[in-house]
């Protein structure tokens, strides 16, 4: 699975619906504060992490709790990248030009929304509430 593709096109697809004409530049200043890499990296590992689980379970199984698993994580990024562009709406319709400051401030505005000790994507409260 591709972070960046599945991000990307939920982002532009939200925007794109509500009338906002979605440039190369947009793009480029929203995704700034994010490291996508890093989130690429930590669902690959969690993938892998569940691969390694179901070692000895038929490949069918493993196969379809790997979809599940994957299906997840995509329905978490595309919820976050939604209210993303949401809150980068929200500034243009008040008149703001949407400027890496304010596309900083909107990844702020996300992370406080997970909570405290919450890295937008993946939540590390959540992780740690899990063990």
């Amino acid at each position: 699975m591709d972070v960046r593709d599945i991000v990307i096109s939920e982002f532009r697809s939200t925007l794109t619906r509500r009338g906002v004409r979605v440039t190369p530049r947009l793009l480029q200043v929203a995704e700034a504060p994010f490291d996508l890499n890093s989130v690429q990296r930590s669902v690959d590992s969690d993938i892998d992490a569940l691969r390694r689980e179901l070692r000895f379970r038929p490949s069918f199984e493993i196969q379809r709790q790997i979809r599940r698993r994957e299906q997840m994580h995509e329905e978490r990024l595309r919820q976050l990248s939604r209210q993303y562009a949401l809150q980068i709406l929200s500034y243009a319709r008040r008149g703001f030009e949407i400027t890496e400051s304010r596309a900083i401030n909107g990844q702020r505005l996300l992370k406080e929304e997970a909570g405290a000790g919450c890295d937008v994507y993946p939540c590390e409260r959540t992780q740690q509430r899990g063990r």
